[in-house]
This record gives C-alpha cells, structure tokens and sequence, in this order.
C-alpha cells in the first residue's frame, strides 16, 4: 500500500482513531527495536517441576457429573 493512499485513509477517520493509529505505530516501532533476530529463545530445563504436581489417584475414573451421558 503506497504512502499516499494510507495518508489518505488516515485523513477520514476520526480525531480519536487517528491517536489510536499513532500508538499502534509507535507499539509497532518500539516492537521493532527491542527484538533482534540474532535472539535465542532460552532453552528448557526438563524436570523443574518433577515432585510438584500430583495426579490424583483415580484421575482416568468417569466423573460423577457426567454418568448419565456414559450409560
């Protein structure tokens, strides 16, 4: 989309949608800036929640709510 034709699109909304595109753009500006493509996403420990979550013991039993639609 040129220039111009998104000027003009900006030009017919209203004075409070226009504010609204001016913080999208900055979002979209300051999004920009802060990530870098070189960034790893940090690898994963596994195992840091081992012995901290339970299930209980009849997890798999049908639910008591739900018996009438299991018959």
């Amino acid at each position: 989309m040129g220039d111009t034709l998104i000027l003009k699109k900006y030009q017919q909304l209203a004075p409070t949608d226009q504010m609204l595109v001016g913080d999208f753009i900055d979002f979209l500006l300051t999004k920009s800036t802060t990530s870098t493509p070189d960034q790893k996403p940090k690898k994963r420990t596994l195992g840091t929640l081992k012995g901290q979550i339970q299930m209980a013991a009849d997890f798999n039993e049908p639910l008591e709510e739900l018996k009438e639609y299991m018959q």
